[in-house]
């Protein structure tokens, strides 16, 4: 079962907690401000919280993480390699530059695990693959779980009013092949019937809906355009 929490406050930030019938549980990023929502769900519901993936090193993502630690007996934490520095500098994860949210870092986490290249990994019967792509920070992660046919992926692809690459149409020109290659590996490595879950605004939506619906072929069209 997924319980997804999130921060209407700040930018519709997700968090996503993946529980079984054990009462084990995988957390995807922290939703910002209702990481408190997710210690108290799960404490509620006597859920174990054994690992947690921050899909990048963006401070909405894992605001929260020393507590939610502090209270599940230190879970393993995922980050990608090239965001590792993000948790400790509140300049590399645009805390700063917030009003309100100050200068946020963490404290040293016990178990934290760095993701250098892809990988495949069992947590709790699940199959997970990650998968690091420099699209939204240099340690983006995007992971699926196919059995599931679930796969979250941070801030690479929104759907509010619309689907969006994140800052794709405004992308260094260094990058656009980048970005480009990035989303046609997404729509051709996954079962069109996978589930999205990014890392704001709405979720859930297929694969399929961002290759069917009028959005989504304008998109695949600047995707395929000449340089």
């Amino acid at each position: 079962m997924i319980q997804v929490f999130t921060c209407r406050e700040f930018k519709k930030v997700n968090a996503f907690l993946l529980h079984n019938e054990n009462k084990k549980a995988i957390l995807f990023d922290t939703g910002y401000l209702v990481y408190k929502d997710i210690i108290k769900f799960v404490e509620e519901n006597n859920i174990k919280i054994t690992d947690i993936f921050i899909t990048h090193g963006h401070f909405a993502h894992f605001y929260g993480v020393n507590e939610i630690c502090k209270s599940q007996d230190n879970p393993n934490v995922f980050i990608g390699k090239d965001d590792l520095l993000n948790l400790f500098d509140c300049v590399k994860n645009t805390s700063y530059f917030f009003e309100g949210v100050g200068e946020y870092i963490l404290q040293p986490i016990k178990n934290l695990k760095v993701i250098s290249k892809d990988t495949k990994i069992e947590v709790n019967g699940y199959n997970l693959e990650i998968y690091g792509k420099k699209i939204h920070t240099d340690g983006s992660m995007i992971v699926s779980i196919p059995e599931k046919k679930f796969i979250f992926v941070g801030d690479f692809i929104f759907k509010d009013e619309s689907y969006l690459m994140e800052d794709l149409m405004n992308i260094d020109h260094k990058l656009e092949k980048n970005a480009k290659d990035i989303f046609k590996w997404f729509i051709n490595s996954f079962d069109k019937n996978f589930s999205v879950f990014p890392g704001h605004y709405e979720y859930g939506f297929k694969i399929r809906d961002i290759l069917e619906k009028e959005e989504g072929k304008l998109l695949i069209k600047f995707i395929n355009k000449v340089n």
